[in-house]
């Protein structure tokens, strides 16, 4: 009965990290995407007016960067 539960146990674990690198893996690169998206449309608003799309592609942009910053910030504890 234990070692059966042991095994069990050992698939869930490589189940649960490979879920957690195609959820997560790749937390950094695309906070860094989102980060450089959002400072060409700030330099490009310096320059000229934003037009509607590109102002809600901004406030998109900034929602899921929140949210990737927290998602990290709450891997660390």
């Amino acid at each position: 009965m234990a070692f059966v539960l042991k095994e069990k146990l050992k698939v869930l674990k490589g189940d649960l990290k490979k879920w957690s690198m195609e959820v997560f893996g790749k937390l950094d690169q695309r906070i860094k995407m989102l980060m450089d998206s959002i400072e060409e449309l700030d330099v490009r608003n310096e320059v000229q007016m934003l037009s509607l799309e590109e102002k809600k592609a901004q406030s998109k942009a900034l929602a899921n960067l929140w949210v990737l910053l927290r998602t990290k910030d709450a891997q660390t504890f």
